[in-house]
């Protein structure tokens, strides 16, 4: 007996747990995989969910491609806890269970994150909405998605799809996004975003005092402030830059003196100060196939920046300075 037990104390199994010890009950809490299933129900002796699950945790702890994600399991706990052997996790398996989740992509990240919200008690009461580009590599010929556009800092010979993203200021976990061409526009895409967070509020309690969209100048012009303020009444509220390309805009800067600026300081250190000043400022839009106008009268925050300031003047004294050169 003592030498059976000499043995068998010497054989040892050792198993990679890591990060695994603590995003796996996380995916329970969040019941990804009964999520997953919901939308994409088992098939004889598979559940997609399950599949999704180990992607999910490959991808954020020892990323694989798929035919190698079996391999990396049999060194981790995972068959242990899940009880399905590691080679059951083949690339054909996980591909079937890629395809069968594309379909319902959106819903069921927007019920996971619904249910994150709730159970972490996340707060929405300010949103960063933008969009991000990424450059695609290949041919795509018959893709809808992936297509010449313009995006800062990404180059314009190259193809690309643009995310939509809406992503909580609280955690920094997107909210509700959308996959969209590489050509759209970022002022193309607020009116639908708002429908897209409208049905996400449907399916959750609203922030007690609303929530605020906050996003650059490239999400507010005339159009868009009047969509803005028909979701007044649904708690949702905006906080954008504003390109003054209307004359009535351009006066309204030209109003306020760098006295009136600088006699209200706002935030920031020596150097990167910051000052701004409050004032009415109205949009007009004209439909173009009815021609009829419709106002809307919000409240714009005319800010003096320090750094700009400087930077600006510097440009002045060199363009000054080229000129008498001349």
């Amino acid at each position: 007996m003592a030498q059976w037990v000499a043995f068998l104390s010497g054989y040892q199994i050792a198993r990679f747990m890591g990060g695994i010890l603590f995003l796996y009950p996380i995916l329970k809490e969040l019941n990804v995989a009964e999520i997953v299933d919901k939308y994409c129900p088992k098939r004889t002796g598979e559940s997609h969910g399950l599949a999704i699950a180990v992607l999910v945790l490959n991808r954020l702890t020892a990323p694989r491609p798929l035919y190698k994600v079996a391999q990396w399991m049999v060194f981790t706990i995972l068959p242990l806890v899940v009880g399905v052997p590691a080679a059951k996790f083949n690339d054909d398996y996980l591909g079937r269970a890629l395809d069968a989740v594309e379909p319902h992509l959106e819903m069921i990240w927007l019920e996971i994150v619904i249910r994150a919200f709730e159970h972490y008690d996340i707060d929405v009461s300010v949103i960063f909405y933008d969009l991000t580009a990424f450059i695609m590599m290949g041919e795509y010929k018959d893709s809808q998605l992936v297509s010449f556009g313009f995006a800062h800092n990404t180059p314009m010979d190259k193809r690309k799809v643009k995310l939509a993203g809406n992503v909580a200021q609280d955690s920094g976990i997107l909210l509700a996004w959308a996959g969209l061409p590489g050509q759209t526009a970022d002022m193309a895409t607020v009116e639908e975003n708002l429908s897209r967070l409208e049905q996400v509020f449907n399916r959750r309690q609203r922030p007690k005092d609303g929530t605020l969209i906050v996003g650059d100048r490239a999400m507010l012009n005339s159009r868009l402030a009047v969509i803005y303020d028909t979701q007044k009444d649904s708690g949702l509220y905006y906080l954008c830059g504003l390109q003054p390309r209307e004359k009535a805009h351009e006066d309204l800067l030209a109003s306020v003196s760098v006295q009136d600026l600088r006699a209200n300081y706002l935030t920031g250190k020596m150097g990167h100060r910051y000052w701004g000043v409050k004032r009415p400022i109205t949009f007009t839009h004209k439909d173009q196939e009815t021609g009829e106008k419709t106002q809307v009268t919000h409240t714009a925050l005319i800010v003096f920046s320090e750094a700009t300031h400087r930077s600006w003047r510097k440009k002045y004294r060199r363009y000054r300075h080229s000129c008498r050169r001349k």
